[in-house]
């Protein structure tokens, strides 16, 4: 298991969603096969934890590959964990700004980053910059943009 504080955060995050989610030997059962799965991937070289519209994920950006762990959980249902593995070579890569604004005196954008791949899926991930640091989100969809071979764009300047 990895020891990367980025992907502990993630998980733990994961297991408190399953915990809540669904009944609480569950979350240990989760973790383990979450454990299991980023073990599988390899190197890791950014992790992010995001809430979906069915449950939650972690987004992983191993060399050359998005991957993507999925929960989804009820109270009556057991969970179900589902891994998907997308290569970025040759995948399409869309950047938009859906926010602007100051807080406290610091600038403060969200983009919107889109990966479209070569079967047609299309993952989306919604970050944030401020004070032009990067939220978990936003340096995973700038890591994968770099796997894919490009580079992301220039950092805001101060003015």
């Amino acid at each position: 298991m990895s020891d990367s504080p980025e992907i502990q955060a993630a998980i733990s995050r994961l297991v408190n969603w399953v915990d809540r989610a669904a009944d609480g030997d569950a979350a240990e059962a989760v973790k383990a096969v979450v454990e299991g799965h980023v073990e599988l991937v390899g190197s890791v070289l950014a992790a992010g934890f995001r809430e979906i519209q069915q449950g939650t994920q972690i987004l992983l950006v191993v060399p050359n590959r998005l991957v993507m762990i999925e929960v989804t959980a009820t109270a009556s249902e057991p969970p179900v964990v589902q891994l998907e593995s997308r290569s970025l070579r040759d995948a399409v890569v869309s950047f938009q700004t859906t926010g602007i604004g100051m807080v406290d005196g610091e600038l403060r954008t969200r983009q919107r980053w889109r990966f479209r791949f070569v079967d047609g899926y299309e993952a989306d991930i919604d970050g944030c910059t401020a004070g032009g640091s990067p939220d978990e989100l936003e340096a995973v969809a700038r890591t994968a943009l770099e796997q894919a071979g490009r580079q992301p764009p220039a950092q805001a300047i101060r003015v």
